[in-house]
């Protein structure tokens, strides 16, 4: 739905997205947090988000780093 209004509105529209890590529900929460952090950095915030989203399920270390390397983060800064 984001992306949506954010094609439907262009230029006119700035999205702020804030994190707000619950360590308590999610053990990576923190790790995940700054994985959007560093994807943010080399333009692909849109891409962790997405994928953090769809395998939110899957909250080990090793999946994290392997799906950051999916969309060309290196894996090492997410250490």
């Amino acid at each position: 739905m984001v992306k949506k209004i954010q094609d439907e509105m262009g230029g006119k529209l700035r999205f702020v997205f804030h994190d707000f890590p619950l360590k308590q529900s999610y053990s990576l929460a923190l790790h995940a947090a700054a994985s959007t952090e560093i994807a943010s950095q080399g333009g692909k915030f849109w891409a962790i988000h997405d994928i953090l989203f769809e395998n939110q399920n899957v909250p080990d270390d090793k999946s994290l780093k392997s799906n950051a390397e999916k969309i060309g983060l290196d894996a090492e800064k997410l250490a």
